[in-house]
């Protein structure tokens, strides 16, 4: 900074002389300039530069070179206070919004997952809004089934076009937008421009079958438009026109994503080429010019924490490290700590844009991923070929545990500490936290000697095709065990609804073509259903242990075995349940499903069918089973059927709840005070005076039954058991809300006793979740 501020002084007094000379009309020569030391191009030495540059021209007058002289000395004296600079810096990090859209460079990171089956689950991790994703197939092996077999080809049936779309189903079920680059190789092997068309056209169709136009709109074509995919002649990389124009659509796609484009304050970007600094080394990085000193102290002080040397890169952070560096870049004066929610922001939003990988677990809660390289590789100790990928030290390990890993997929705790020997006990834990999280692994109880079970993993990219033959059955022995099963369809889709007939009826042929499985999802439900098999399974009384295979699963939930099944042949999961507690099955299974849509699938509907006792290639939802027979109709209509209300009961029974003497359909809950409860007793008889008419007009419809209080309350009865259990039995609960009835309300834990008006909403809320009710009608009085 001295030096610089003295080269500076030295050129204002070389100027300040010219400037003189030029005023009294003499002529002198200009300073002799010294050679460049390629100095720092700060924003003051750029400026001088160009001031420099515009004292030349011909055309300036003394008065403006006295003005640009000014302004070289403003620029010297803040240069040479760097206390002003950094301030500066941190103003305009908290207040300015960047994006140069000519300047700045893009930073891309390329993800390759591969074509390895056993790493699909780590899709979950990169698959999020606003990446751009490319999906490869082979042009070639495309043609030999279109030639092959132009229908089944055309119905998404062939081997690559299914798998070309198990990856699109992946797409659009965990994003709803981001570019799509389709990219087939090998196109010097189909030279035929008519068959390039024949195929992108089938891919038109099924994406305008299968996803409603949703997925396709995101599709980027090659320049002209011709067809769909890139495709590229691999062998040639240096003179292929195709991936010439792959790779400009990459660049401009890159250039105009969301995390490209968006704005955002600057310090969130200088946070964001922190990081990128520290997953790499120091003589790959090109350091941002707002990462100060202080920033880049911060920096070396955490590769120390990690054992990295100056300038070597960093895989993974604490979430208190994070913390630091967003202190440091942002210039917070507060004393924040991990949970602070302004925090909490900041990292959602770099894992939402890819910049860091945190996973929402208690476990992985201090984890964040800078470099998935360090994910991967630690993953790939556990999930691999022992014959193709061996590692030091595996004729060591406990040769029962290793063969029950990679021949049955299960893993027992103890024996992962062996495999995850070189990682610490910390990373041990986290990196089965995360596989657990990405569903590499599930919770299963495994087997522990000839009669004995314990709580272990189950892996299922390891998993047998096939049922061991320790079971002593295979899978159809297994599932003709049930006797008199109730079969309902698990059916996954991304377009806007299923179903004609006003979305009521499905056929096979629909499911076929606008179903989808995603990558993982199987497995996480099996995993969800085997920890409640584990919690529930009585091996004791003589229940047969769990199974597992890659498609298949048998366990027991209590006394009663549910079985399920991939159904390839309509992109769905088939679900075998005993007759004893099918609606209890079921609604495990359904909680099990919105956890997973929720989580990790959330552009991803689910509907559970059933089949039609007339078809069976015909489905019906099972929600619309229950309402059906909830409205107690004297005849139901779904598509060419009808059924009345006992046919309904005798091919749908275990689908249905059972017959109540007592339930109601209107449930009135309400504030005991005056004016509430003159308004409720208004109502409650303008439903009797309704209910009459009706039956004097000669109306066919049975009796309306609401639950009043001062009407249905028994002497001797819990009043609150008697509310909570006609409330769970009733079709539509009506609170009466007025200023009284709030008046009285507050947080629970400043409640001296319990609020019975709010204790009865919060369940009417709850049950109306689990679709238990189907509606809540608040009525407004007093205003």
């Amino acid at each position: 900074q001295q030096q610089q501020q003295q080269q500076a002084e030295a050129d204002i007094q070389a100027q300040e002389s010219a400037l003189a000379a030029e005023a009294k009309g003499a002529s002198a020569a200009p300073a002799k300039a010294k050679p460049d030391k390629k100095p720092e191009k700060t924003a003051a030495k750029s400026a001088a530069v160009a001031a420099a540059s515009r004292r030349t021209q011909p055309t300036e007058t003394p008065q403006e070179t006295a003005s640009l002289l000014n302004e070289k000395r403003a620029l010297a004296a803040i240069q040479a206070d760097s206390a002003f600079v950094e301030r500066l810096r941190m103003r305009a990090m908290q207040s300015g919004i960047t994006q140069d859209k000519h300047g700045g460079q893009l930073h891309m990171r390329f993800f390759d997952l591969g074509g390895q089956k056993e790493f699909w689950p780590l899709t979950t991790l990169f698959l999020r809004n606003g990446t751009v994703t490319q999906l490869f197939s082979r042009l070639d092996e495309l043609a030999k089934e279109l030639a092959h077999d132009d229908a089944a080809f055309r119905a998404g049936e062939t081997p690559a076009l299914r798998e070309l779309f198990m990856w699109l189903d992946a797409v659009a079920s965990s994003t709803a937008e981001g570019e799509l680059l389709l990219v087939f190789t090998c196109a010097d092997l189909v030279a035929d421009v008519q068959t390039h068309r024949r195929i992108s056209d089938a891919i038109v169709q099924l994406l305008r079958c299968k996803y409603s136009d949703e997925l396709k709109a995101r599709l980027v074509r090659p320049p002209g438009g011709a067809t769909v995919f890139f495709a590229v002649n691999n062998t040639q990389p240096a003179t292929d026109a195709g991936l010439a124009e792959l790779k400009q659509q990459l660049v401009v796609c890159c250039q105009q994503a969301k995390s490209a484009t968006m704005h955002v304050p600057l310090y969130l970007r200088v946070l964001q080429d922190c990081l990128t600094a520290l997953s790499e080394d120091a003589a790959e990085n090109k350091a941002d010019s707002l990462i100060t000193p202080r920033v880049q102290h911060v920096m070396g002080r955490i590769r120390q924490r990690h054992g990295q040397g100056a300038g070597r890169r960093v895989a993974k952070l604490h979430l208190e490290d994070l913390l630091l560096l967003f202190i440091t870049v942002s210039d917070s004066a507060e004393d924040l700590d991990t949970q602070d929610p302004r925090f909490r922001t900041v990292v959602e939003f770099l894992h939402l844009h890819l910049a860091v990988t945190h996973m929402a677990s208690p476990v992985l809660d201090n984890l964040v991923v800078i470099s998935p390289g360090w994910l991967l590789d630690s993953i790939t100790h556990i999930i691999r070929d022992p014959q193709e990928h061996p590692l030091p030290g595996d004729d060591l390990l406990d040769e029962l545990d290793f063969t029950q890993l990679y021949t049955r997929g299960e893993l027992n705790p103890p024996f992962a500490g062996q495999l995850l020997r070189r990682y610490s006990a910390e990373e041990q834990q986290q990196v089965l936290a995360a596989m657990q999280h990405c569903g590499f692994m599930i919770p299963w109880p495994i087997q522990h000697g000839p009669d004995r079970r314990r709580n272990g993993y189950l892996l299922p990219s390891l998993l047998p095709h096939t049922v061991p033959r320790e079971v002593g059955a295979t899978e159809e022995e297994l599932l003709a065990g049930f006797a008199a099963p109730c079969r309902v369809l698990v059916a996954c889709y991304s377009c806007n609804r299923l179903g004609t007939d006003g979305g009521v009826v499905v056929s096979a042929d629909e499911l076929r073509k606008r179903c989808n499985l995603p990558v993982g999802f199987f497995a996480r439900l099996v995993g969800r259903l085997g920890a409640l098999s584990a919690d529930t399974a009585m091996v004791a009384a003589g229940r047969r242990p769990p199974v597992a295979t890659q498609g298949f699963a048998c366990m027991s939930l209590g006394s009663c075995m549910v079985a399920l099944q991939e159904d390839v042949s309509l992109n769905s999961i088939r679900v075998w349940c005993e007759r004893g507690a099918t609606r209890a099955i079921l609604h495990q299974l359904q909680l099990c499903l919105t956890e997973a849509t929720e989580k990790l699938y959330h552009a991803l509907q689910v509907a559970l069918l059933v089949a039609l006792p007339d078809d069976a290639t015909r489905f019906v939802g099972v929600s619309e089973v229950q309402k059906a027979h909830l409205l107690a109709q004297a005849r139901v209509r779904w598509g060419a059927l009808t059924l009345t209300q006992p046919e309904l009961s005798r091919h749908f029974g275990p689908l249905l709840p059972p017959a109540e003497a007592s339930s109601f359909d209107f449930f009135i809950s309400y504030r005991q005070n005056p004016a509430d409860s003159f308004a409720t007793a208004v109502f409650f008889n303008t439903l009797l005076v309704i209910e009459a008419a009706a039956h004097a007009e000669g109306e066919d419809s049975r009796r309306l039954r609401v639950f009043y209080d001062e009407h249905n309350l028994v002497n001797g009865e819990r009043m609150d058991h008697m509310f909570m259990e006609s409330m769970r039995r009733t079709r539509i609960v009506v609170p009466f809300v007025s200023v009284q009835a709030l008046e009285r309300m507050q947080p629970a834990e400043q409640l001296e006793r319990v609020d019975n008006v709010l204790l009865e909403w919060q369940l009417a809320l709850h049950l109306h979740a689990l679709g238990q009710i189907q509606r809540i009608l608040p009525v407004f009085i007093g205003i």
